[in-house]
């Protein structure tokens, strides 16, 4: 892992590009040190702060494969400059799944490399594709839509993060 604390989603696009990432979990790692960090950007400053970093730190601690799993939002992580395609079947499985708990509300899915990005939105009974390109542009398309919206608390853990209990 290069130790960096990554401020933004073109840093990690752009370490990405220089190979700075061995392997899948360095690059989630960068990624949701990303999202933390841009989250700010995209939120109300009270709504990242209380409830969108501390959804991303309990992420961090649940050592799960290359999956970042919050509220709603679903980002599958492949290799970093990797295929995209198994990772998009992985997505679009994880996010029918838990479209299956939560019928009432839209699920968003991210598949990236850390370079290249595909947005989907499950609201019905199959992923539809709402973006594609850079890891930069998808990720602050799903941000701004995201903020824009009440957030879900969907789990008990996530719950419990916020609260700090």
């Amino acid at each position: 892992m290069t130790g960096k604390i990554y401020m933004s989603f073109s840093e990690v696009e752009k370490d990405t590009k220089l190979r700075a990432f061995s392997n899948e979990p360095e690059l989630r790692q960068a990624l949701v040190e990303a999202l933390k960090e841009e989250a700010g950007e995209y939120c109300k400053k009270d709504l990242a702060e209380y409830v969108f970093r501390p959804m991303l730190e309990r992420v961090l601690r649940e050592r799960r494969r290359g999956d970042i799993i919050f509220s709603n939002v679903v980002i599958e992580v492949e290799n970093p400059g990797g295929d995209l395609s198994q990772g998009r079947k992985q997505l679009h499985t994880y996010m029918n799944d838990l479209k299956s708990r939560i019928k009432e509300l839209v699920i968003h899915g991210v598949v990236t490399n850390g370079i290249d990005a595909e947005y989907y939105v499950l609201d019905d009974d199959h992923p539809r594709l709402r973006k594609t390109g850079s890891l930069s542009d998808v990720m602050s398309n799903l941000l701004t839509i995201f903020c824009s919206q009440k957030i879900p608390i969907i789990t008990s853990e996530e719950l419990l993060s916020i609260i700090g209990v």
